[in-house]
C-alpha cells in the first residue's frame, strides 16, 4: 500500500463523520453499478436511505441479485437516473448526498486528462438535472475524477457549486489514481 493512502483514506472519513453529524440524509448513486459505492457511503454517514439508479440490464440484474443476498438495505431501482430522480420524495428538509460516476467512455484521453464535459452524459448535465429535480434539498455531491482532469471542464463543474474541494488519492501508480471532487448546492461547507 503507498505510504500516502491511507492519509486519503483518513481524509475521506473524516469529511464523511462531518456529514454523519449533519442529520438525517439520503444517499443517492446516479450509476449505481454493483452498488458497492453507494454501500460504503450510506454505511459510513448512517444514511436514512440509500438508493441507486441502473439503467444497464445484466448490471441491474447482477447487483440486484447481490444485494438481496447480502440482505442491504438498499433500493436499486431499474430506471436511468433521469427517470428516477423525478420520481423521488425527499423531504425538504433532508440533506442529498449524490455520487455520479458516469462512464468516462472516450472522455479520457492520455494527453489531456479526463473531461467531464464529454462522459456520457456530460456530468454539467447530471448536476443541472439533479438540482432541478431536488431543487428544495441542500445537496452533496461526489464526482468521481481521474488525475489528469481537464482544467476547463473542472472549472465548469467547479463553478455550479457553492462550495467544492478536489482530492486526487495517491494510491495507484501515477497515470492510474482516481480523485473526488466534492461540491455543495443549497449550502456551504
Amino acid at each position: 500500500m503507498h505510504p500516502r493512502s491511507t492519509r486519503g483514506q483518513h481524509r475521506a472519513r473524516h469529511r464523511c463523520s462531518r456529514v454523519q453529524r449533519a442529520g438525517p440524509q439520503w444517499v443517492l448513486d446516479l450509476f449505481a453499478g454493483s452498488g458497492n459505492t453507494l454501500y460504503w457511503i450510506a454505511k459510513r454517514v448512517g444514511a436514512q436511505r440509500g438508493i441507486g439508479f441502473e439503467l444497464d440490464d445484466a448490471v441491474f440484474e447482477l447487483a440486484r441479485k447481490n444485494i438481496s443476498l447480502m440482505g442491504l438495505k438498499i433500493d436499486l431501482v431499474h430506471e436511468g437516473y433521469e427517470v428516477g430522480l423525478r420520481a423521488l420524495n425527499v423531504p425538504d428538509d433532508q440533506l442529498v448526498i449524490l455520487f455520479v460516476a458516469p462512464p468516462w467512455g472516450q472522455a479520457l484521453k492520455e494527453t489531456s486528462g479526463l473531461d467531464l464535459r464529454r462522459t456520457t452524459p456530460p456530468v454539467s448535465d447530471v448536476i443541472d438535472l439533479t438540482t432541478a429535480a431536488l431543487a428544495r434539498n441542500q445537496l452533496l455531491f461526489g464526482i468521481q475524477v481521474h488525475e489528469t482532469v481537464n482544467p476547463e471542464s473542472l472549472a465548469e463543474i467547479s463553478a455550479r457549486f457553492e462550495s467544492s474541494k478536489l482530492t486526487i488519492y495517491d494510491i495507484n501508480a501515477p497515470g492510474q489514481n482516481h480523485g473526488l471532487l466534492l461540491g455543495t448546492w443549497g449550502w456551504t461547507a
